[in-house]
């Protein structure tokens, strides 16, 4: 169960090199892309005023062109940090007085959620479907 622990790097680039040269390998594709750098490249990514129209831009984007040119062509990457995490206790005076890091800090209490909205592309069809997106990228983010 955990025998890939046990591979060495070496092992695990050799494996990575054969599958990429093999096209009968099951993994050949993903090998592939790995070896020779041809991952999928940043198409879209959310921004401000995509988002005030509509909340779920990335995913409409995502589903058109997935629509419009095949889903394996596309890859959605979405997360919305659901709460702060700077909330820490901070100890003023050696033990008598603790407040909130947030209390204590105005860029702690200023600092944004994260939020990612990402839509990438198989390296092959970039072209066509930035350009297909230029095109009805208004159209996209209007709809529900």
């Amino acid at each position: 169960m955990n025998a890939h622990l046990n591979l060495t790097d070496n092992e695990v680039n050799y494996a990575l090199l054969s599958a990429a040269l093999n096209n009968n390998e099951s993994v050949h594709l993903h090998a592939d892309r790995i070896v020779n750098r041809n991952h999928f490249k940043l198409l879209y990514d959310r921004n401000p005023t995509d988002y005030k129209i509509n909340p779920k831009t990335g995913e409409a984007v995502y589903k058109a062109l997935s629509d419009e040119f095949g889903e394996d062509n596309f890859r959605h990457d979405y997360y919305q940090q659901s709460k702060l995490s700077y909330d820490f206790p901070v100890n003023l005076r050696k033990g008598s007085i603790i407040v909130s890091s947030l209390d204590k800090s105005n860029v702690l209490s200023s600092i944004p959620l994260v939020s990612v909205d990402i839509v990438y592309c198989e390296r092959g069809i970039y072209e066509k479907a930035k350009g297909w997106l230029d095109n009805n990228n208004e159209t996209i983010i209007k709809q529900e």
